[in-house]
C-alpha cells in the first residue's frame, strides 16, 4: 500500500481465478501440468492456479524453470510422465514459444491436448514463426475483444497498426500506452509536476482509454478496510476485461481468433482434439467483479419505472415519440432477458406536453398513483426542473436523459442524475464552432423563453462577447408557430449568422418562415435546433433548409459501440427511421441504467437504488456512463462546479450540417470537432 504506486493491468491472483475457471469447464480435465518460470509473476502464478484447482478436486503438479531458459527436452519429458489431460504455461517471452514447441514436437502440444499457452502468443507473427505447431493453443487476453472497443481504442490501434504493421495490439501494448495518458491527464488536472499533486489526481482519477473507464478506487479515500477489499485492491483498477481466445486456424491472426470463455464475450466454442466442445463459464461475469449474491428478492409485481416525454403540443412531439419508442425497445429488451430481479418490468410512459406545470403533475402522479420505484427519460428542461423537485421531495431516483439546464443537477438533490450535456457545455460547443468560422461578427438568437432557451442563449450571448462578437437575441414563448413578426426583427438587424433555440415544431416554423424571408439557411448560415435531426419531419417542414447546422449528442454513427448498434437495429425496425436521434439514445439508456442499479442494488429502495447510481458504470449507446461527482466525491473535493454532480461527464457533442437536400441526418457531414471531421462546413454566405 505505498502511496505512489497504481497499476491497470490485472491481478495475477485474478488472472488465475479465470484459469481456473476456464480450466474446470472443460469436460474431462482431471489433472493440470503447470509449467512456470521461478519469477514473482510465475510462482504465485502457479500457486494460486494449483489452490484454484484443488478447490474444485482438480490436481495440479508444477514444474519451475529460471527465466531466459530456453531447452525444455527434460522439463517436456516430464511434464509427459505425469500423463495430464491439459497443460498450463507461465513462461513469458520468447521461453515460453520453445516449451509450446518443444512440447509439440514431443507429441504433448496444443495439437495434441489441450494447452493454455503464454499471452506473448498474442503476437501473431512472432508465435507463428516460433511455434509452426502452435494451432489449437488458447491464450488469455487482457481488454475488451475489438468488437466491443471504445473509440479511444480504436485510434490506437489504428495508429499502432500503421507503426508496427501489425493487425492487433496486444494487451500490453494497449496498457502501456494507456499508463502513459493517465500520467498525462492526472499531471494536467493536478495542474502542477508536484508529485504528491500527481498521487492526489491518480487517486480521483477517471481516464477513458483503451481498456475502458480507468480508476482507482481503492485509495487513501477509500482505504480497503472501508471498501471491504483485500489490501492488493489498493490503487489497483479493478475492472480490466480477461478473456481465453484460442487459435483455431494455422497461421491465424489473434486479433481475428474467437473468444471461448466467459459466456459474456464468447464468439465460438473451443476445439480440443479436433473436435468442436461447448463449455460454459456458468456463473462468469465480468473479470474482477465478484458474482453478485442472489437476491432474496421477491417479485409481488412488475417492478414498475416512469418515462417523461412530450407527447403533444406545445412539447416537442417528434422528440417525445422518438424517446417512448426509445423508452419502451428498453422495457421489452429487458423483459425478454427476464427482467430485474426476476420481475417483470413495467414502463408507464406519462406526456409531459413540455410544460413545467404538466411535469409537477405527471411526476405527481408516477409516484403516488403508479407507485414507480424511479424515473426516466425527460426532453424539455422546464419540465424537468419542476419534475424534479417532486422527486426529491418524495426521495424517489431520477435519470434524466435530454434535459439540459444546469441548475437541474447543480442543486445537487441527492435523487438527480442526467445523462444529457450541460447547457453551458453546449453553448461552449457553439461558442467554439460560431468563433471559427470566418465573417462571423454579429449573430442573432431566437430562443423560447423556458429553462432551457433563456440560459442557452445567455451563456452563448456572454461566450461570443468574449471572442468579440456581438450577439442579439429574441425570445418567444413555448409553442408559437408564427414568427413573421420575429421574422422581420432578425431581417433588421443583418446578422451574420442565426441561432435558432426554439425546440420541436416551433423550430421547424421559424426556420422555414426565415428561409420564405431569404434569411434561411440556404442564405446564411443556421444553427437549426437539434429536433432537425428526424430527417423526414424536417425536410417535411422544412423543405428549404438544406445547409442547417445542427448540434448532435453521441459520437458518429461510425464511432458507435456494439450497445448503440445494436440499439438503432430495432429502433428503425420499429420506427422505419435509419438513424437514432440523440435524445433516442439517451432515453434509451436512461432506462437502462435504472435497470443495472436496481440489479446491482438487489432491491426496489430508492435509497439503495441512489448509492447504485452513484458508484455505477454502465456501457450504454453513449459510451461508459459514470457519475464521478457524488456523496463520495463530492464537487469541491473533485476540483469541479455543482452542476457536475450527478452529471454524466462525457457525452460527445457534434455539429452536422446537411449539404443536400433531402439527406438523411445520419449521413449529414460532420463538420466540428475537428477530431471527429468528415467535410467542411458549407458557409452559403460566403
Amino acid at each position: 500500500m505505498q502511496a505512489e504506486i497504481f497499476r491497470i493491468a490485472p491481478l495475477n491472483s485474478e488472472v488465475s481465478a479465470v484459469d481456473v475457471k476456464f480450466i474446470s469447464s472443460i469436460p474431462g480435465i482431471q489433472k493440470v501440468v503447470i509449467v512456470t518460470e521461478n519469477t514473482d509473476y510465475g510462482i504465485p502464478a502457479a500457486e494460486n492456479t494449483t489452490t484454484g484447482l484443488a478447490d474444485l478436486g482438480i490436481e495440479a503438479v508444477t514444474f519451475g524453470v529460471d527465466i531466459g531458459n530456453q531447452d525444455f527436452a527434460g522439463i517436456v519429458e516430464r511434464v509427459r510422465a505425469e500423463n495430464p489431460d491439459m497443460i498450463v504455461v507461465y513462461n513469458t517471452g520468447e521461453a515460453a514459444y520453445n516449451f509450446q514447441q518443444q512440447a509439440a514436437d514431443a507429441g504433448i502440444g496444443p495439437q495434441d491436448l489441450p494447452m493454455m499457452c503464454n499471452q506473448v502468443s498474442l503476437e501473431s507473427e512472432a508465435f507463428w514463426t516460433n511455434v509452426p505447431d502452435g494451432n489449437l493453443c488458447f491464450m488469455r487476453r487482457v481488454g475488451l475483444p475489438e468488437v466491443l472497443y471504445n473509440d479511444v481504442a480504436k485510434a490506437f490501434v489504428a495508429k499502432y497498426a500503421e507503426r508496427t504493421g501489425k493487425q492487433a495490439a496486444e494487451s500490453y501494448a494497449l496498457e502501456a500506452y494507456d499508463s502513459i495518458m493517465i500520467i498525462a491527464q492526472a499531471i494536467t488536472e493536478a495542474g502542477s509536476t508536484d508529485s504528491a499533486a500527481i498521487i492526489a489526481a491518480l487517486e480521483g482519477i477517471t481516464h477513458e482509454g483503451t481498456l475502458g473507464t480507468i480508476t482507482f478506487p481503492v485509495n487513501s479515500s477509500n482505504p480497503p478496510e472501508a471498501a471491504g477489499k483485500d489490501a492488493k485492491w489498493w490503487h489497483q483498477f479493478p475492472d480490466p476485461a480477461i478473456t481465453i481466445v484460442q487459435y483455431q486456424e494455422q497461421g491465424a491472426d489473434s486479433n481475428a481468433s474467437p473468444v471461448v470463455f466467459p459466456d459474456l464475450y464468447k464468439t465460438a466454442n473451443v476445439i480440443i482434439g479436433g473436435e468442436e466442445v461447448e463449455i460454459s463459464s456458468g456463473d462468469t461475469v465480468t473479470v474482477n467483479q465478484p458474482a453478485a449474491p442472489a437476491s432474496d428478492f421477491v417479485c409481488d409485481g412488475p417492478i414498475k419505472i416512469g418515462a417523461l416525454a412530450p407527447l403533444s403540443a406545445p412539447g416537442a412531439v417528434v422528440g417525445g415519440e422518438a424517446m417512448r419508442d426509445a423508452m419502451n425497445i428498453a422495457a421489452e429488451e429487458l423483459n425478454e432477458r427476464g427482467g430485474i430481479l426476476g420481475c417483470e418490468v413495467e414502463l408507464i410512459v406519462v406526456d409531459s406536453e413540455g410544460l413545467p406545470e404538466r411535469g409537477t403533475a405527471v411526476m405527481e402522479k408516477l409516484i403516488n398513483q403508479d407507485q414507480v420505484v424511479a424515473v426516466g427519460g425527460g426532453y424539455h428542461s422546464s419540465v424537468g426542473v419542476a419534475a424534479k423537485e417532486v422527486a426529491h421531495d418524495n426521495g424517489i431516483p431520477v435519470v434524466f436523459a435530454e434535459t439540459w439546464n444546469d441548475t437541474i443537477t447543480s442543486d445537487m438533490q441527492a435523487e438527480i442524475f442526467r445523462i444529457a450535456p450541460l447547457n453551458s457545455e453546449v453553448s461552449a460547443v457553439d461558442v467554439n464552432f460560431i468563433s471559427s468560422l470566418p465573417g462571423i461578427q454579429k449573430v442573432v438568437i431566437v430562443t423560447e423563453n423556458t429553462d432551457y432557451g433563456i440560459p442557452a442563449a445567455e451563456n452563448t450571448t456572454a461566450g461570443l462577447d468574449e471572442h468579440g462578437i456581438e450577439a442579439v437575441t429574441f425570445g418567444v414563448d413555448i409553442g408559437n408557430q408564427d414568427f413573421a413578426g420575429i421574422v422581420e426583427r432578425v431581417r433588421a438587424e443583418n446578422p451574420d449568422m442565426i441561432v435558432v433555440y426554439n425546440t420541436g415544431e416551433a423550430a421547424y416554423n421559424f426556420q422555414q418562415q426565415a428561409a420564405d424571408a431569404g434569411i434561411g439557411p440556404q442564405d446564411l448560415p443556421m444553427m437549426c435546433n437539434q429536433v432537425s435531426l428526424e430527417s423526414e419531419a424536417f425536410w417535411t417542414n422544412v423543405p428549404d433548409g438544406n445547409y442547417c447546422f445542427m448540434r448532435r449528442v453521441g459520437l458518429p454513427e461510425s464511432l458507435y459501440n456494439d450497445v448503440a448498434t445494436a440499439f438503432v437495429a430495432k429502433y428503425a425496425e420499429r420506427t422505419g427511421k435509419s438513424v437514432a436521434e440523440s435524445y433516442a439514445l439517451e432515453a434509451y439508456d436512461s432506462i437502462m441504467i435504472i435497470a443495472q442499479a436496481i440489479e446491482e442494488a438487489g432491491t426496489t429502495d430508492p435509497a439503495a437504488i441512489i448509492a447504485a447510481l452513484e458508484g455505477i458504470t454502465h456501457e450504454g449507446t453513449l459510451g461508459t456512463i459514470t457519475f464521478p461527482v457524488n456523496s463520495s466525491n463530492m464537487p469541491e473535493a473533485a476540483g469541479k462546479e455543482p452542476k457536475w454532480w450527478h452529471q454524466f461527464p462525457d457525452p460527445a457533442i457534434t455539429i452536422v450540417q446537411y449539404q443536400e437536400p433531402g439527406q438523411d441526418s445520419k449521413d449529414a457531414a460532420v463538420v466540428y470537432p475537428e477530431i471527429y471531421r468528415t467535410a467542411e462546413p458549407v458557409l452559403v454566405n460566403q
